[in-house]
């Protein structure tokens, strides 16, 4: 019986030295990836050395970045991860809800009013430094707020439609204010949303785009 346990101890062992190894040499063969299509951003590079990034502490941060988004197979982590979580159901993480049909949507909260004069004040400054331009302020809502369906049940968020009639209230009539709410809401039955990241799609800009023009 002892024997047995000690055999199965070093199988354990000898399998998880061999994966670390494994994962280690295919971190090192991996090309480094710019792009990631499913994140829809730029990924980290490898931050460049110097003794005063190491003194400060700013080059090991900025190399734990590039590790984490240049993980061998992070892609298929992360959805192990997601598929895991709505298994057990759990429906937020981090402020991002765990919605239907593999939507990660984060999660939306109000600007303090203050807040949102300060900004609006700011744009409207802008505008009236080119008061022989035309210009257009397009805000764009958000996955949680158009595929507010896919929202798991009784889950907080703000109203994202409120928060977009305060700004437009508070741009100066020469600004156009273009709204592209009910255009993005007509269609959310279509991809226009990334499913693991808060940005709309190509076919969602587009949409945006035409009613824009």
């Amino acid at each position: 019986m002892n024997r047995c346990k000690k055999l199965s101890r070093r199988c354990l062992g000898i399998m998880f030295i061999l994966y670390i190894g494994i994962m280690i040499a295919l971190n090192i063969i991996t090309p480094d990836r710019v792009f990631s299509d499913s994140e829809n951003r730029n990924l980290e590079q490898r931050p460049k050395f110097t003794f005063d990034k190491l003194i400060h502490g700013k080059f090991t941060k900025d190399y734990e970045k590039y590790v984490a988004d240049q993980f061998t197979m992070r892609d298929f982590f992360i959805g192990v991860k997601s598929d895991v979580e709505r298994a057990t159901g759990k429906k937020e993480n981090n402020g991002v809800y765990i919605g239907s049909d593999g939507y990660l949507m984060q999660k939306f909260n109000m600007p303090e009013e203050k807040k949102i004069k300060e900004k609006m004040s700011g744009i409207n400054s802008f505008s009236a430094s080119i008061p022989k331009t035309n210009k257009y302020f397009m805000l764009v809502p958000g996955s949680v707020e158009i595929l507010s369906g896919k929202l798991p049940s009784f889950a907080p968020c703000d109203d994202e439609r409120l928060y977009l009639d305060k700004v437009k209230g508070y741009l100066d009539k020469d600004i156009n204010f273009v709204d592209v709410y009910d255009t993005l809401n007509c269609k959310k039955d279509e991809y226009i949303f990334y499913k693991t990241d808060h940005h709309w799609t190509s076919k969602g800009a587009y949409y945006a785009y035409n009613k824009l023009c």
